[in-house]
């Protein structure tokens, strides 16, 4: 020999054995086996489910608690109504806002007007769309809806 491998001849009536399909499935058939042998032993490693989503702000041991929040940073000098100006409007709106679950607001009525119109819609409008407040909770825990009432003055400098 050469050191080459030498082709078997085709003619000959002795061939060479092949791998078969035999040892692939002894070995396939193996592993199922330690899988199954073993699937007590790794349930302790694996999570058994993923935890549930915080659905609930927990507000342990309290009395239930009133929507609360700071409405001073949300007007500034910009927001005068540009007809109140013109009419040199002045007052203090008191409103009454539904707080939602969420802390936004979703609804304001002027309870006692300011003796202007546009200064009530602004009051209105300004809260509705920048007001943010700490939800009401009830005794278990989970925000509520709830009535805040507020005065608001608008006042002209000068």
């Amino acid at each position: 020999m050469n050191g080459r491998r030498s082709r078997p001849d085709p003619r000959s009536p002795v061939q060479p054995a092949g791998i078969g399909a035999a040892p692939l499935i002894v070995v396939v058939l193996f592993g199922l086996f330690a899988i199954w042998t073993l699937r007590d032993a790794w349930s302790g490693l694996l999570p058994e489910s993923s935890p549930a989503p915080i659905t609930k702000w927990k507000v342990p041991d309290q009395l239930p608690q009133s929507a609360r929040g700071n409405l001073q940073a949300i007007f500034t000098p910009d927001d005068y109504p540009l007809f109140a100006l013109w009419n040199e409007d002045q007052g203090t709106a008191k409103v009454r806002m539904e707080v939602d679950e969420t802390g936004s607001v979703s609804d304001c009525a002027v309870v006692e007007s300011s003796g202007s119109r546009s200064l009530d819609s602004a009051t209105c409008r300004i809260l509705e769309e920048r007001a943010r407040f700490t939800p009401a909770f009830d005794r278990t825990g989970r925000p509520v809806k709830d009535t805040y009432e507020q005065r608001i003055t608008w006042r002209l400098e000068g």
